[in-house]
């Protein structure tokens, strides 16, 4: 069935606004013609005089300004209703009819009561008017019609383009953002891959590969430069995403962690601890590996002991915290802030706002503590930055 293809109305807080200027432009016809009156009416009438015109016209077309907002909403009714189009047609002319019969029936007692023939009757100059006026009158209620479908359509086409305009500034507030990201996760590789070109870390890698192999253990030294060329290749990796989910972080963090346990040998252990319900939180890729490097330079290579590093994660109430703990001497205390850490707080303030924090302190037994907090959120989240 075909539905009526009349555009909506504007928006209700619009209709007062529609009705002061409906008596506005209907004080403006009633008075001109008041005037026309005046000025025609001596040659028949020479008693006819500025009372009596404004009494005659002015209440026709104030009348029709009052009916105006009626004559909308019968219209917006019909709208609304969403009928075929035959319906639609008819019950607009029904409208029609009654708000030219209404307009009538109250004009013509004004009529009636200006006129200098009052003997004639009320009835009489209602059948005047419907002869003579009720076409004028339907002709009325469809131009009052169309001019406020026009004006809405108008203030609805200027509300779509202001929404495409606001819309389009936030794609690209939205692209500017993703592009920030996006270098950021390159600078986040960039620094990683330094880190690990360190030349004491590749000194010391390569040292223990030459040293696995002069022992004779070939295929712990083919396993440990296959380690460091897995950790360089996934470094690099250009189609990795700005988040993992954690499960995948620790793995990333395990392949550098591999060297290093090689490099240092007994005196670094490391224990993981990273329950089932926050394995799958998405994590920023690489966030967890220059704060494990931190603790490793700073608690195994400035000591000669045993050093064990813990990485522990928990979801609490919405957030996820992670811990990286080391059991070394701690960093020093007029130690300042290094680049890794500084990233990390830029990182995620790019990525989550206010809603992550990073935090840095001193054990009183020795020793640091590294801890992330990030909201926590699953693949199907979606990522709004902050």
């Amino acid at each position: 069935k075909a539905k009526n293809t009349m555009p909506e109305s504007a928006p209700a807080h619009d209709r007062p606004r529609f009705t002061t200027w409906a008596l506005l432009v209907g004080g403006v016809l009633g008075g001109l013609e008041t005037i026309k009156a005046v000025v025609v009416a001596p040659a028949s009438d020479p008693g006819f005089g500025w009372m009596r015109a404004a009494a005659t016209n002015l209440p026709w077309w104030l009348l029709w300004s009052l009916l105006a907002p009626v004559t909308v909403a019968l219209n917006q009714r019909i709208t609304r209703a969403n009928t075929g189009r035959v319906v639609f047609l008819l019950a607009n002319a029904a409208a029609s009819v009654l708000a030219s019969l209404a307009h009538l029936v109250v004009s013509a007692a004004f009529v009636w009561a200006g006129s200098a023939h009052r003997f004639q009757g009320y009835g009489t100059t209602l059948r005047g008017l419907l002869v003579g006026y009720f076409f004028t009158d339907l002709v009325t209620y469809w131009a009052i019609v169309a001019a406020y479908t026009t004006v809405a359509s108008r203030r609805r086409l200027r509300a779509e383009q202001e929404e495409k305009r606001r819309l389009a500034v936030r794609a690209a507030q939205l692209e500017a953002e993703q592009a920030r990201l996006q270098a950021q996760m390159t600078e986040a590789r960039l620094n990683a891959l330094r880190m690990e070109l360190n030349p004491h870390f590749l000194f010391n890698t390569l040292n223990g590969v030459s040293a696995l192999a002069s022992r004779g253990e070939s295929e712990a030294a083919v396993k440990m430069l296959a380690q460091l060329a897995t950790l360089l290749r996934r470094t690099l990796d250009e189609d990795m995403e700005p988040e993992l989910c954690l499960a995948e972080e620790i793995d990333l963090l395990d392949l550098y962690l591999d060297v290093e346990r090689t490099r240092f040998g007994p005196r670094l252990s490391t224990r993981m601890h990273i329950p089932s319900d926050a394995a799958g939180a998405l994590v920023p890729a690489f966030v967890l590996q220059p704060l494990v490097e931190n603790a490793i330079r700073h608690g195994v290579a400035a000591t000669r002991g045993e050093v064990r590093v813990e990485v522990t994660a928990q979801a609490v109430d919405g957030t996820l915290e992670i811990s990286i703990r080391d059991t070394g001497p701690g960093p020093p205390a007029d130690a300042r802030e290094g680049v890794g850490l500084r990233n990390t707080r830029s990182r995620l303030a790019t990525l989550y706002g206010a809603a992550a924090s990073v935090e840095l302190a001193r054990w009183p037994g020795g020793g640091a503590e590294a801890r992330l907090r990030l909201p926590f959120r699953v693949e199907e989240d979606v990522l709004v930055p902050g």
